[in-house]
């Protein structure tokens, strides 16, 4: 049986690095929405463009996460 917890270990420890970096890019999301609520006005274009392309990096990172949890997957099968 081939050992394989260190590289399980090592995908589950990028997983949790995404799902950090997806909350971080979520919270300046909730930023630019709360600062256009807080000024009683819709978000500028500026703003919406700032949101949508942090929308787009927090798919991509939800996306690559996905792909590692599939892959953790089919590596504690294999090692199970």
């Amino acid at each position: 049986m081939i050992k394989l917890s260190r590289q399980i270990e090592s995908l589950e420890n990028i997983i949790e690095r995404l799902e950090t970096k997806i909350d971080e890019l979520t919270e300046k999301q909730s930023e630019i929405e709360y600062n256009a609520m807080d000024h009683d006005r819709e978000m500028t274009e500026k703003e919406c463009d700032k949101y949508d392309a942090l929308q787009e990096k927090i798919e991509e990172l939800e996306s690559e996460r996905d792909d590692i949890e599939n892959a953790l997957d089919y590596l504690r099968d294999w090692e199970g």
